[in-house]
């Protein structure tokens, strides 16, 4: 979701008016929020929204007392719980999400197919489409090891929200010396970034047909 959000905005800001209010804000923010670290933006919700505020529970999945393993997913109680581990893990993809895709679309701005694109009549909104649509690949370049870590677990977020995911139960084993736990993690992880290289790869050939005829007049 983070990545999806950030990828919009980005396209938007990219689009928008060099050195206007829309980029110079964009950027700023962005930079802001990639440069403090996700611990520091996990504590600062749960002092607004959970201490400050009293809106969402500071931690666990589920209310204190409740028997292990009643917890029932997608109820009201758990989408309670869920919704700031969730806001920081949405943060944490946001800035560089929105840089890179900024980046892609201030470049495809100037090449030569927008402005063929623009001659046909083709309107404004979906000329930014196409801007945007090749910038891409430098997004999943990095988006698909991102999903991959978050999948085997944010540690830090998952800590500060007591949150019980891969990544904590990994702090957990190593601290227990649970070795057998931690390797299987490990190769949890390893498996992981492996298959999101390969989505990756199948992703270029999706977004770009100059890859997929690079492999066919090669292969």
């Amino acid at each position: 979701m983070g990545a999806l959000i950030g990828a919009g905005l980005g396209m938007v800001v990219g689009w928008s008016k060099r050195g206007g209010r829309i980029e110079n804000i964009g950027i700023f923010v962005a930079t802001i929020a990639r440069g403090t670290p996700s611990f520091i933006v996990g504590i600062a919700l749960l002092a607004v929204f959970s201490s400050w505020l009293g809106w969402f529970p500071a931690f666990g999945m589920g209310d204190p007392g409740d028997a292990a393993g009643s917890q029932r997913y997608f109820t009201f109680e758990f989408l309670h719980h869920l919704f700031l581990p969730l806001l920081a893990v949405i943060i944490f993809f946001l800035p560089e999400n929105l840089l890179l895709m900024r980046s892609g679309v201030v470049e495809s701005r100037t090449e030569d197919y927008i402005e063929l694109v623009r001659a046909k009549g083709v309107s404004e909104p979906r000329v930014a489409w196409h801007a945007g649509r090749n910038s891409l690949l430098p997004l999943v370049t990095w988006l698909f090891p991102a999903l991959a870590e978050t999948v085997a677990g944010l540690i830090v977020i998952e800590i500060v929200f007591a949150w019980p995911g891969v990544g904590r139960e990994l702090v957990l084993a190593v601290t227990r010396q649970d070795y057998p736990l931690a390797q299987a993690a490990f190769i949890l992880m390893a498996l992981l970034i492996v298959l999101s290289n390969l989505a990756a790869d199948l992703t270029y050939t999706k977004l770009d047909p100059r890859v997929a005829y690079s492999r066919a007049k090669h292969g």
